[in-house]
């Protein structure tokens, strides 16, 4: 039955799973996917690829990796559940958003993996992304309109304003955000603006009108528009209209005799064809070509082309729909096809009944000055771009998506003449569409071209921009075949020049439907040598950041008032300091005390004298080890700075300490031996290996004379021969009787100098090694003694050499590795354990080798069923194995884990409440469900207690009491019967048994807790009645005594009567009398005692 509830409750578990909006996923220690719900594969896209292959992190996207992995690996070592928002990828490809949560599930027997529970929000996160772009849409639009606009709110107080108002206004904006609009302007009751906003806002109605504002002498058109939340209002200053209402006469006048071009139009149609040309000036045909003839009775959409912009003509019909005059600035074409810049106001002219009849637009060539504020905002964006503090590659792709949205390009690409100057490479590149994608696809190995080759590489040969169109057709464009599939139709290369040295090629493409800008080649000709020195500066700096921050020397600048002002992080990592604790110290506190007077005084005459100084002095590590630093030095007299150069000489210097160390310590010896005068000289040493006095003068005969007499004078002597007369160099080891008889064994190295084919000279050392040859026939023994050692320890041992060929193996290795001592002794290890290779003993014994440390792990070897535990050292020569056979060991743990998993479902199915504290702090340990129910508190909240919070305060000082008693021995116990105290209050008695464990290695003690409340209380119950019925007896005891008494001596008069009838009767009367008083007497003590009378 208990299986069948469980099986059920799986199956329901997985049906919500099924038809769940979130995902869940299981993650192995190694991030595999090893799960994954129905719903996890929809969500995903794996009904048909199944669960991706390799690690989790595979599928997330790149740029949100980095700070899931920390998540992740915050998780995976037993951190708290972590949840965060980033990409995975669909089986499909692209990227869906998801918010994930991740928990460690690792030790839940039943599932064992980092359940990660997610639910696809990419729908979120795009409805997010287009609200804040519509939000940014409508706020743009407000603050670049030329009208002014505010917002009230149902109290008529602002809630916005546009820059324009405060133009117009001449106010701040704190001014008037959240203020009343007539606390701000005040007095205005009678004004037209006062009533048409008091009626639109009152009636809910539109109301445009017109106003003269005294206080900035401005006539001003509002257009107020009612809504639930209060009103929106747009201002147009339309002061300007006004006075040209009054001086019409005079504009005529202007109006043909201005430089600028001026058109008169019909006030509609506004649809197809729209309204049609009534006049035009002269300078109207001088600014674009065509002549009055030509364009009246047209419409002024002649003039447009494919370059003229959308959004404006946008924004100028609904302005003249609303009959609003309006500014613009678009592209406009000529007669001619040219394209150019046009500046123009439309402006609707109505008759003297304010009815509209006209549009006059006043326009003016702004090309020059458009082109000029282009090029100069896209210089400023290259500067701006190349001030960031990123990588190159980075700055370059923020360029080109600069450039791109600048021309309108189909793709961009830049391309840098390497160090060796052969080859032109491509270092960045973009695309607009997927159809450019795949170009650079199809056309991938063209990723560099030499001099002249291809259109960067022409570029780069002839200096000067290059523009190439039908690309998809020319021979010199190789990759033609590419740009055609792609439809790129045409293509500028601009060198990119710095000190008058081309460094690469800029190079633009355009598509068939889009056209060259004739102002593009004078913005390339400025942008060359732009874009071409900052891409300079850039690899300078960074060359010049990449020696300073990864050079292994110290480079610093220090001040005229003694203090680093830059430091490397070399120089951080030498001293021990941070790059803030070093700037913050004058140079001389962390000068060695020895050296800071000398370095003072370099340092002033330096500052005033010398250009360059080289030095050397000790610094300082902060743990206070010596450092000697090798210094270069410059100064820059006019910033007061020195720049200096500096490099660890610590190790050379002890080294050098140590060689002069060495030398005595070993000692080694020195000897020369003139050949021509015949003289031998000896070093202080070598005097000291002879045991003479200081003064003593050796000879080539009585230098020979040292020497053992037999084989080892005979040798020397022979040897001395072959050197003077061949050159033979001496190596040899012999043995020397010292001037006070001691026998010592030296080395004797020599070398011999020749002039003109004859010896003039041999000299050379002369080392003691008697210890060291003593120490080898010591050594000898010692191995000798080690072998039998080897062979009688209970422990399989093995040595190898640094090539895993085997040296040693002892007796118990060939019984615990089944390998006979012949079969492997000079064998390679894993020739002979071929089965072995790629298992934890092959792993680890590779990790001593390579970390020169020792390793001590355990192993199952399968061929013989045998754990062992394994210890490896390792050492100058190879490897030395320990090997114990520990299955016997092993398969114990086995059990003993099986018994604790019983033990521990015992423990938690007992209905009886169960807990487990620690001894030395009495804190709970372990509860089982019974405990939680019965006490009333959460797991969590007994794991926090100690046994003294279920005890009743006024207990505690017993208990502490009994604790200091038994933690005087070895036993501990508590008393059968004690109080507790549950969560609620309530005290209960609870009979107590316990014993010691072992919980997970610390010395606890379990306890049995045993309700006995209700079983006491009724024990005490029965006590004390018990004590009233005593005392009821005793009280009573007279009281039953008399009727009893009358009863008992009557009944023998009853047996006397038995012939008179009346004197029977009137005994039973008396004896029925006795009765009822006795009957009434134990009726009063049932009564009393409450206990009812068996019936």
């Amino acid at each position: 039955m208990t299986n069948q509830r469980l099986i059920g409750t799986e199956n329901r578990i997985e049906k919500l799973l099924e038809n769940s909006f979130f995902g869940l996923i299981l993650l192995d220690t190694s991030l595999a996917v090893i799960y994954g719900s129905y719903s996890a594969h929809k969500i995903l896209g794996w009904q048909d690829t199944g669960l991706p292959k390799g690690s989790f992190t595979n599928t997330i996207h790149p740029d949100d990796l980095p700070h899931v992995s920390v998540l992740l690996s915050s998780v995976l070592a037993n951190g708290p559940t972590q949840s965060s928002t980033f990409r995975l990828q669909h089986a499909c490809g692209k990227y869906i958003w998801v918010q994930c949560t991740f928990t460690n599930l690792l030790n839940e027997p039943e599932i064992e993996a980092v359940a990660c529970n997610f639910a696809d929000i990419t729908a979120q996160k795009r409805m997010e992304a287009d609200f804040r772009q519509q939000t940014e849409q409508i706020s743009g639009l407000l603050e670049t309109m030329t009208d002014g606009f505010i917002a009230l709110d149902e109290n008529l107080c602002y809630t916005y304003v546009n820059k324009q108002v405060l133009t117009m206004l001449s106010m701040d904006l704190s001014a008037m955000i959240g203020k009343h609009i007539w606390d701000v302007f005040q007095n205005q009751e009678n004004t037209a603006t006062y009533k048409a906003i008091q009626k639109a806002f009152a009636e809910k109605i539109y109301i445009c009108n017109e106003d003269f504002y005294p206080t900035a002498q401005r006539w001003q058109e509002n257009r107020i528009y009612p809504s639930a939340g209060g009103i929106s209002m747009f201002i147009r200053d339309i002061t300007k209209q006004k006075k040209e209402d009054h001086h019409l006469k005079l504009l005529e006048s202007v109006i043909t005799n201005t430089t600028d071009a001026v058109l008169i139009t019909e006030a509609e149609p506004f649809d197809e064809p729209g309204p049609r040309i009534l006049y035009v000036n002269e300078a109207f045909t001088r600014m674009t070509g065509y002549t009055a003839e030509e364009v009246i009775g047209k419409t002024p959409r002649l003039l447009q082309g494919p370059k003229t912009d959308k959004a404006q003509l946008g924004h100028l019909s609904k302005c003249l729909r609303n009959w609003e005059p309006c500014e613009s600035t678009l592209i406009n074409y000529k007669k001619s096809g040219e394209a150019f810049w046009v500046n123009f106001t439309v402006t609707p002219v109505a008759d003297e009944k304010g009815w509209y009849t006209h549009w006059i637009s006043v326009e003016r060539d702004v090309t020059k000055r458009k082109t000029e504020e282009i090029q100069a905002a896209l210089l400023a964006d290259t500067s701006i771009i190349f001030n960031d503090a990123l990588a190159l590659p980075v700055l370059l792709d923020k360029l080109l998506q600069r450039l791109v949205a600048f021309g309108n390009f189909s793709m961009a690409e830049v391309w840098l003449i390497g160090a060796d100057k052969n080859k032109i490479t491509l270092t960045s590149h973009l695309s607009d569409s997927d159809e450019m994608k795949d170009f650079y696809l199809e056309s991938a190995q063209f990723k560099s071209f030499v001099k002249g080759e291809g259109l960067p590489g022409t570029a780069w040969a002839t200096g000067n921009i290059q523009f190439w169109d039908n690309l998809g057709e020319r021979k010199d464009f190789l990759r033609r075949d590419a740009a055609k599939k792609a439809g790129l139709a045409m293509a500028y290369s601009i060198p990119l020049i710095a000190d008058n040295i081309t460094i690469g090629a800029l190079l633009l493409g355009l598509g068939t439907d889009r056209l060259p800008d004739d102002n593009w080649p004078a913005l390339f000709e400025k942008f060359s040598t732009h874009f071409g020195t900052e891409i300079r500066r850039k690899q300078l700096e960074q060359n010049l950041n990449q020696v300073f921050n990864f050079a292994p020397d110290i480079i610093c600048i220090i001040g005229a008032d003694g203090y680093f002002k830059k430091v490397n992080p070399a120089m951080c990592r030498l001293l021990g300091y941070s790059k803030e604790e070093i700037l913050a110290k004058p140079l001389f506190s962390l000068l060695h005390p020895d050296d800071r007077d000398a370095s003072r005084k370099r340092l002033h005459s330096f500052s005033r004298n010398e250009q360059t100084l080289s030095f050397e002095n000790r610094f300082l590590h902060k743990s206070g080890k010596v450092i000697w630093l090798s210094w270069t030095a410059s100064n820059s007299a006019e910033e007061g700075l020195v720049f200096a150069v500096g490099k660890d000489i610590t190790d050379k210097i002890e080294l050098k300490n140590l060689l002069d160390k060495v030398a005595g310590l070993a000692m080694v010896g020195g000897w020369e031996l003139n050949v021509k005068k015949g003289t031998l000289f000896w070093s202080k040493i070598t005097k000291q290996l002879h045991e003479v006095e200081p003064d003593y003068e050796p000879t080539a005969q009585t230098g020979a004379s040292f020497y053992r007499e037999g084989h080892d004078r005979d040798t020397i002597i022979r040897l001395m021969q072959g050197a003077i007369q061949n050159g033979t160099p001496i190596d040899v080891e012999l043995q020397i009787i010292t001037a006070k008889g001691n026998i010592r064994w030296v080395r004797v190295v020599s070398e011999s100098e020749f002039v003109n084919g004859e010896c003039v000279r041999v000299y050379g050392s002369f080392q003691d090694i008697d210890g060291r040859l003593k120490a080898q026939i010591n050594a000898k023994a010692a191995l000798e003694e080690r072998n039998v050692i080897l062979e009688s320890i209970g422990d399989a041992f093995f040595a190898v050499d640094k090539n895993w060929v085997v040296t040693y193996w002892n007796i118990m290795a060939e019984k615990v590795l089944g390998k006979p001592r012949a079969k492997i002794l000079y064998n390679n290890l894993w020739d002979v354990f071929a089965d072995s290779v790629d298992s934890e003993s092959y792993r680890q014994y590779h990790l001593a080798v390579s970390t020169n440390r020792a390793v001590h792990f355990e192993d199952y070897y399968a061929p013989l069923e045998k754990w062992y535990e394994i210890s490896a050292y390792p050492s100058i020569n190879g490897l030395s194995v320990y090997i114990k056979d520990i299955t016997t060991r092993k398969l114990t743990e086995h059990r003993l884990i099986d018994s604790e998993k019983r033990y521990s479902e015992l423990f938690h199915s007992s209905p009886l409440p169960k807990m487990v504290f620690a001894k030395d702090t009495l804190m709970f340990l372990d509860v089982n469900n019974s405990a939680l129910a019965h006490y009333g508190y959460s797991r969590d909240e007994f794991l926090s207690m100690t046994i003294k919070d279920i005890r009743p305060p006024e207990d505690v000082p017993a208990l502490q009491a009994i604790l200091e008693e038994r933690g005087k021995s070895s036993r501990f116990n508590l008393p059968g019967t004690i109080r507790h105290k549950k969560k609620t209050g309530e005290i209960i008695f609870v009979e107590i048994k316990s014993n010691d464990i072992d919980y997970r290695g610390i010395d606890a003690r379990v306890i049995v807790a045993n309700d006995v409340t209700e079983r006491l209380h009724y024990v005490e119950a029965i006590e004390q009645q018990n004590e009233k019925l005593k005392e009821i007896s005793w009280m009573q005891s007279h009281i039953i005594r008399a009727p009893l008494a009358r009863i008992m001596g009557l009944l023998p008069l009853l047996d006397d009567a038995r012939d008179s009838e009346e004197a029977r009767t009137q005994i039973l009367n008396y004896l029925k009398i006795s009765a009822d008083e006795l009957d009434n007497v134990i009726r009063n003590i049932t009564n009393m005692t409450g206990i009812v009378p068996y019936q």
